[in-house]
């Protein structure tokens, strides 16, 4: 049986762990969650499966090539996107029998023979799997008859309307004719535009799963760490050889290659350790938590259900509890990250900082010393597919994507906030200039840092003003500008490039 898996999303509920990882690859017990999907789709008979891509569509294939688990992979073209079942016309000439879809970002242990018996026992147009929630106000509800005929659609419904608590997998079964209904190359939802269409032909049909069974939607933090819970819980002990333990566990414990725990480790939980670790003297890992390959865990640590991807560096002492920590971040000593959090790669946390609850950090950020951080701290993230066009003033006056935008951040006392200000264009940035407050300016010189210059350079691709704004903090470090005269600096040498710029565009006033 063929399968199409719908991998194209954006993850936007999961940023900032997904400005660099496409969801489908984000690690589940350090392996992409495509894994655990084309798995669980190989035991039930699917030798096939094409995926839709989009976002980071490259870093999907180099995961999981052209075969996984025996099943064979294909990747097909969406010249732009086209949604759900759009995207699954686009290949309809390569599905010539019933086939199933599933979306990207579902971990479960559904039984798809029971879904495929009833699809064929009504002779359905399209079947739908169902799971039983407690909170269906969350989801698509699906309300059927006893024979499983589907009788009407709730699309997120409000708390009290809801006309029972089943919801919409993202799990069908569909024969090929139903592709027939949806226009070619065009936009096409499954739930907004075709279910409605099979449901006036009364040809489509659910299939209802209990609790007994598991699902969840792992786009969204909780999902995903309900998942990794889920999958530890049926997980058994396994050590590589080549491991080194110095500390016994007498939960669940799973550890790669070349991994060493020294003396004085408590393990309290199933925990998963990859390749390459090192978790120093005297350290407690909790239940369910899960550390990535080539990671170092500083001594007197605590990690509890804490989720580290790859290439992590801990100091001492550190506390992570219920978060998740994306690839290649440095978190120094005495440092804690409360529940709910989630970091995105490549951040630096100093010493003694404090990371509140249900707070994110976008990738790349350096938080200094004895700092607070609550809710969310953003920071231009900018992806280049293609090398940088250094000189074009049409480069440098564009209007840039919020995720390129430069945000106005400040320190008061030892919390760091966002201002309020983005600036998604240099003509909004002269803008905030004006009126930003003398702390946000501060506070994006300080240190050994220089975040305007940088996001000059890496976003807007002006070396020349990049460099201007270099040789400002030289001047600012120096003493030459003083605080007061800093907002009057950075203006003037803005505004001259700006002008710079404009009159290099052929017409004028390109913006």
């Amino acid at each position: 049986m063929k399968a199409v898996i719908l991998a194209g999303g954006f993850g936007t509920r999961l940023r900032p762990l997904t400005f660099t990882h496409p969801k489908p690859v984000l690690p589940l017990l350090n392996k992409p969650i495509l894994h655990h999907i084309i798995e669980y789709l190989s035991h039930y008979g699917v030798d096939e499966a094409i995926i839709t891509t989009n976002y980071l569509r490259q870093k999907v294939i180099d995961h999981l090539g052209e075969s996984y688990f025996g099943v064979k992979l294909s990747y097909p073209v969406e010249e732009t996107p086209l949604g759900t079942a759009g995207s699954v016309k686009n290949i309809q000439d390569r599905l010539g029998d019933t086939f199933l879809v599933m979306q990207g970002d579902t971990i479960c242990d559904i039984n798809l023979s029971r879904i495929k018996r009833a699809h064929k026992n009504h002779s359905a147009q399209a079947t739908i799997a169902t799971y039983e929630v407690d909170d269906p106000w969350h989801f698509g509800v699906v309300d059927s008859g006893e024979n499983g005929l589907i009788k009407g659609f709730q699309e997120k419904p409000a708390k009290g309307q809801c006309t029972c608590n089943q919801v919409n997998t993202g799990i069908y079964v569909f024969e090929p004719e139903v592709l027939d209904l949806v226009p070619p190359e065009t936009p096409y939802d499954f739930s907004r535009d075709l279910f409605p269409r099979l449901l006036r032909r009364q040809a489509i049909y659910s299939v209802s799963f209990g609790k007994n069974s598991f699902w969840v939607d792992v786009g969204q933090p909780y999902g995903y760490r309900k998942a990794s819970r889920w999958l530890m819980d049926k997980a058994s002990s396994e050590i590589h050889q080549t491991a080194l333990l110095s500390s016994e566990s007498p939960h669940p414990l799973v550890v790669g290659e070349n991994t060493v725990v020294n003396r004085g480790v408590e393990f309290k939980g199933p925990a998963v350790l990859g390749d390459n670790v090192v978790v120093d003297a005297d350290c407690v890992l909790g239940a369910y938590t899960v550390v990535g390959s080539n990671s170092n865990l500083g001594s007197s640590s605590c990690l509890d259900g804490a989720i580290l991807f790859d290439d992590n560096q801990l100091g001492s002492s550190t506390q992570l509890l219920d978060c998740v920590i994306s690839n290649k971040c440095r978190i120094a000593e005495k440092t804690s990250v409360r529940e709910d959090s989630l970091l995105g790669a490549q951040c630096n946390l100093d010493s003694h900082v404090h990371v509140a609850r249900g707070s994110r950090i976008w990738p790349r950020t350096w938080i200094s010393s004895e700092s607070i951080i609550s809710g969310t701290l953003r920071k231009y993230y900018s992806n280049h597919e293609h090398e940088p066009d250094f000189g074009n003033p049409k480069t440098c006056l564009r209007q840039l994507s919020l995720e390129e935008a430069f945000y106005f951040n400040k320190k008061q006392g030892r919390h760091v906030s966002f201002t309020g200000f983005r600036a998604r264009s240099l003509m909004d940035f002269i803008e905030i200039l004006k009126q930003v407050d003398p702390s946000s300016l501060q506070y994006h010189f300080r240190g050994e840092f220089n975040d305007f210059s940088s996001w000059i350079y890496e976003v807007l691709c002006d070396d020349y003003l990049s460099l201007e704004f270099h040789e400002i903090k030289q001047r600012f470090q120096q003493g030459e500008v003083s605080n007061r005269n800093l907002r009057k600096t950075l203006l003037a040498s803005t505004v001259q490039r700006f002008k710079q710029l404009e009159d290099k565009l052929n017409p004028k006033g390109y913006l």
